[in-house]
């Protein structure tokens, strides 16, 4: 058992695990220069009065919308795959004959664990900053416009 467990945990489990990993890598890559192309190209193309209403949707269906909604969906997939790949690790490292104190697969799970993690807290990082770029707009327009409206009324 241990020969062929070894072989799966090595070629199945780890190989996936890694390949998911440099994939998240590079589409975290991509959405990070989207969203930062997003969130410049709102002001320069002056699509301000789109973000001026609490009731107008910040993705109005436009290519750059479907875009960063595809990647968005794609990178919820791949953490989705991830996890589900760190959970069969668990189980495999839990399975009867495998030696439960083997350090370096207890080591290399946590490593991997410890990558999903990161990407997790990097993505959400990433929607916090564009949710906060788009409520600062709205904000800004609401209380600007309020001003203005109380100024003009006097």
């Amino acid at each position: 058992f241990w020969g062929g467990g070894r072989r799966y945990w090595e070629t199945d489990l780890r190989k996936q695990a890694r390949q998911l990993e440099n994939e998240l890598d590079l589409k975290l890559v991509s959405f990070s220069k989207l969203c930062t192309s997003y969130s410049h190209s709102s002001t320069r193309e002056g699509r301000r009065d789109r973000y001026s209403s609490d009731t107008t949707p910040l993705l109005n269906g436009s290519s750059q919308d479907r875009m960063f909604e595809t990647m968005a969906v794609e990178i919820e997939q791949l953490l989705g795959r991830l996890t589900g790949i760190n959970d069969k690790m668990a189980e495999y490292t839990n399975s009867t004959g495998v030696p439960s104190l083997n350090a370096a697969l207890m080591h290399t799970l946590q490593r991997h664990r410890d990558i999903l993690q990161v990407t997790a807290v990097i993505l959400h990082t990433m929607w916090i900053e564009l949710f906060n770029h788009f409520y600062l707009k709205r904000v800004i327009f609401i209380t600007f416009t309020f001003l203005v409206f109380c100024i003009f009324q006097k």
